[in-house]
């Protein structure tokens, strides 16, 4: 959306970019992961803090505990032994957990007693659609999480305790080492979450027909993504980082 009035050394924000905002030139270096009005604008703070010179603009480092590993459909995996061979928990990482916001359902879809890697294992239900989660390596079944029949936002708000979401069998350690680090896993949330927005931006650029009154503009101001994209374009943006 071109801005005739803004110099060519300014930074407009990228939500002013994508229309809905009138105006805002970004004072960050553009690190959305540390603004007060993305967050606002997304309807979550978890993710974003003060934004201090040495992290880089990163999501902070404790997001991602070094005690597992991590896949790049965000979710983690931290192996046990049972007496029934090896084992491993799988659950959401937080950037996911902070995507979300919340959940109606948690399902374990697995069946099979051989379940590859890339086949769906789980489907969560938000308020706003369903997304399905794919198992980062092989595994002979999976067992869910008795604590998230009642409350499955637990996979949201402990994801790395009481919230994990599956006890895989049967898992080769092999492919868990093949899988990304706590640093790498950082890396990745960071690069997903700049894709995310820019994603975002392209569809309120596409059509911002359905919007409505947006901030600014007299209207009453858009603070949930539901609101601006509506359900069913935000379950596919979601589900493109999500697998």
């Amino acid at each position: 959306m071109p801005h005739s009035w803004i110099g060519h050394d300014a930074r407009p924000c990228l939500w002013m970019a994508a229309g809905l905002i009138d105006y805002k030139l970004c004072d960050r270096d553009f690190d959305c992961e540390h603004c007060p009005l993305d967050a606002a604008l997304r309807g979550d703070s978890r993710l974003v803090g003060p934004a201090p010179h040495h992290t880089g603009g990163r999501p902070p480092a404790n997001l991602f505990p070094p005690d597992r590993r991590y896949s790049t459909g965000h979710t983690w995996l931290q192996p046990f032994e049972s007496g029934n061979g090896s084992t491993a928990c799988i659950g959401l990482d937080a950037f996911a957990a902070s995507m979300l916001g919340s959940l109606v359902d948690v399902r374990i879809t697995a069946t099979a007693d051989s379940l590859r890697r890339g086949e769906p294992f789980s489907e969560l239900r938000l308020d706003s659609g369903s997304l399905s989660l794919t198992l980062p390596i092989k595994a002979r079944s999976a067992e869910g999480n008795p604590r998230l029949r009642d409350k499955p936002d637990l996979a949201l708000t402990a994801p790395y305790g009481d919230g994990w979401l599956a006890a895989l069998t049967d898992v080769d350690a092999v492919e868990l080492d093949d899988l990304m680090s706590a640093d790498e896993a950082l890396e990745q949330a960071r690069q997903d979450l700049r894709l995310f927005r820019r994603r975002v931006a392209l569809q309120m650029l596409a059509d911002t027909s359905d919007l409505g009154h947006c901030l600014a503009d007299g209207g009453e101001p858009l603070t949930d993504l539901r609101q601006m994209l509506g359900a069913p374009r935000l379950c596919t943006l979601l589900q493109q980082l999500l697998h």
